[in-house]
């Protein structure tokens, strides 16, 4: 980040650069993946049928800028600017003892360009009522290679569509934030805005990647998907008094062409890995959620706090199957347009209390929280989401601040909970979540 002073042409001047690599590798042979997963063996190819084997391989590159110029006003400022992300990836899903021209299901070496351009303005129309209204557009250029080795055929005679894709998305918002007292303040807000598809949900070939709670499932790309357009409202309330706190705001949002999964394979029609999903757009999918948060001072030495969030989604027009389906309705299962989003974590809350040094700068604390997640049952049946139980954690935390230094150190789920989260991977033994853990950390400031 390179931020310098005043110039002709703004107030303040911002540039912003980065570069992010990633690289790794898997293989089912690992003795974790066998006792995880133990349907492995038998159901990726072999000749012997019962010591089947898989290499992954995965390249992901991520770079960028962002320039900004701010200039003030009377009454607030104005800013405006440019970004660039450069996307690159590339990802082999290898089955070495298959043919060696019919191997690989991967996501091509693939593409994308991403620019933009943006303004925003803030502005302070009275005492107490402060606007912001902004926009911006992006241009998406993405495209991917044609031809996989290990694969027999051009990826664009597999999709029927050209690779090379071009999306032009835009993007506006406008809120409003008044203050009602010295204590309370109302903020609404609306806006709406457009999101290209990725990389992944554009050209993904039959890879397996765990993105489905069902687990194991091989996805299909569409070069064909149409770009998703939200159009969103916002409003919260808020109190605030020292250090005694309290806010609850919501949103609602409408998603035309919401990308989401078309069950290629349901249970009964294939056998072993063909349990396969494409990704797909619906017409209408709903996005709501409320989220409250409070604390309170007891005294000098003690608060208590609380969160809790909530969010739901449905799709009211599952029946429409993926262009690249067999099937004459969505996950070839007829019935009602009308279907929980699947992934959608449950009601969520996180109670504490906080014991802390009362001094203006205070020199160390202690913190007890419970994580409380509800269980889920609005569930993607369609997509075989299954309902999961909730649970409860605890963890305990604090630091101790020594001069220029600062130490800090906790506990989590101190309790040993085994407990697994709604989006958590079913296939075989499932993935749970770690048991107790510790950490301990320090920080010297000069």
């Amino acid at each position: 980040m390179l931020r310098t002073a005043p110039s002709f042409f703004a107030d303040q001047f911002s540039a912003e650069f980065w570069y992010n690599r990633t690289r790794f590798e898997g293989d089912t042979s690992r003795p974790g993946k066998k006792k995880q997963i133990p349907s492995l063996l038998t159901e990726l190819e072999s000749p012997s049928g019962a010591d089947g084997l898989a290499t992954t391989d995965v390249d992901a590159l991520s770079a960028g800028y962002r320039l900004e110029n701010i200039l003030l006003t009377q009454n607030g400022q104005y800013a405006y600017g440019t970004d660039m992300i450069v996307l690159n990836q590339q990802l082999n899903d290898i089955e070495p003892l298959a043919p060696p021209n019919d191997n690989n299901f991967p996501i091509p070496r693939s593409h994308s360009i991403d620019v933009g351009l943006y303004v925003e303005d803030v502005e302070q129309i009275t005492d107490r009522l402060s606007m912001t209204a902004g926009g911006r557009v992006d241009g998406v250029f993405a495209d991917a290679a044609d031809h996989v080795k290990g694969v027999p055929i051009l990826l664009s005679d597999l999709k029927q569509a050209d690779l090379e894709q071009a999306f032009f998305l835009g993007a506006a918002y406008l809120t409003a934030d008044y203050q009602l007292n010295n204590q309370w303040d109302v903020n609404l807000g609306m806006g709406f805005a457009s999101r290209a598809p990725t990389l992944t949900e554009m050209y993904a070939e039959a890879s397996f990647i765990g993105s489905l709670q069902r687990g194991v499932t091989f996805l299909l790309g569409d070069p064909k998907l149409k770009q998703e357009k939200l159009y969103q409202l916002d409003a919260a309330l808020r109190y605030s008094e020292g250090k005694n706190r309290f806010g609850v705001q919501g949103h609602y949002a409408w998603i035309e062409d919401f990308i989401t999964y078309d069950l290629l394979d349901p249970p009964g029609t294939s056998d072993g890995f063909q349990k396969g999903a494409a990704f797909t757009n619906t017409d209408l999918a709903v996005l709501s959620g409320v989220e409250l948060y409070g604390q309170r001072r007891l005294c000098d030495y003690l608060t208590l706090f609380g969160t809790a969030t909530y969010t739901e989604g449905t799709d009211l027009t599952r029946n429409t199957p993926s262009r690249l389906s067999p099937y004459l309705d969505r996950s070839a299962r007829g019935g009602s347009e009308k279907e929980a989003l699947p992934g959608i974590n449950p009601l969520e809350s996180r109670l504490g209390i906080v014991f802390e040094d009362p001094n203006p700068k205070p020199t160390w604390g202690i913190e007890l929280m419970a994580r409380v997640v509800d269980n889920q049952s609005r569930v993607a049946r369609t997509l075989e989401e299954q309902p999961t139980p909730g649970f409860t954690t605890y963890d305990v935390r604090g630091y101790r601040a020594i001069n220029q230094w600062l130490f800090t150190a906790g506990i989590e789920n101190f309790t040993n909970k085994f407990y697994q989260e709604h989006i958590d991977y079913r296939s075989g033994r499932g993935v749970y979540r770690p048991g107790i853990s510790a950490y301990f950390g320090t920080e010297v400031t000069y």
